[in-house]
């Protein structure tokens, strides 16, 4: 009995399947590129409802997924949904750990729901995978300083300074810890101390040095 398919006919089979189902996957390739460009035309004309439709699409289909959310997020910021920004951008640190636009916008996203705490733990966390970002070590730093935690302030700052000396947040508030820590050791008589911290000023803001200073020889 002869068989039913030869091998020719096997073989030309399985060529087709092949190109159909290559034609079938560039096919969705192409439609989640055009997805997302149209997400970021929309986003660029501020149509955020039609962006959030779009980009939403081109998540599903799973490709050129870290950039789909971060167009996503993007737009929830824009319209101060910052919960949904949060969300988004969580989403997006599944599958991107170290995306430091997400870290840097989970914190500043709490900042803007005036939830310090949360931006402090968020923008910590966001340290141990991108420990050298300025941005973050930058806020972190004056988050610390208006909750009144200088030495942490301190600490993160003069990180951000060591990275980037002309930046000037990070210097400004490195200065402003340094002088509030100089004068609590004044207070309780930690000369010593005090003397360290004058030491530390005359390299980063000298007038504050010479306030310190004058301070300590009133006492």
């Amino acid at each position: 009995m002869k068989p039913i398919f030869s091998i020719l006919t096997i073989i030309v089979i399985i060529i087709a399947a092949s190109l159909l189902f290559y034609r079938s996957n560039q096919k969705d390739f192409e439609n989640s590129t055009a997805l997302l460009d149209r997400g970021r035309y929309h986003m660029e004309r501020k149509e955020y409802r039609e962006a959030i439709r779009y980009f939403e699409r081109s998540i599903e289909n799973k490709n050129e997924m870290i950039e789909a959310y971060k167009g996503l997020g993007w737009v929830y910021l824009n319209l101060h949904e910052f919960r949904e920004a949060i969300r988004v951008y969580r989403e997006l640190l599944d599958i991107d750990p170290g995306n430091n636009i997400a870290h840097n916008n989970i914190g500043f996203a709490f900042r803007m729901t005036n939830e310090p705490d949360s931006a402090v733990t968020a923008y910590e966390f966001a340290l141990e995978w991108i420990p050298h970002d300025l941005s973050v070590l930058s806020r972190l730093g004056e988050l610390y300083y208006n909750l009144g935690q200088y030495h942490r302030a301190a600490e993160i700052s003069a990180q951000c300074h060591e990275l980037e000396p002309q930046l000037i947040p990070c210097r400004q508030v490195l200065s402003k810890s340094y002088f509030i820590i100089g004068e609590n050791y004044l207070q309780k008589g930690y000369i010593d101390s005090v003397d360290v911290i004058h030491e530390l000023l005359l390299n980063i803001d000298s007038q504050k040095a010479k306030e310190l200073l004058k301070l300590k020889n009133q006492q």
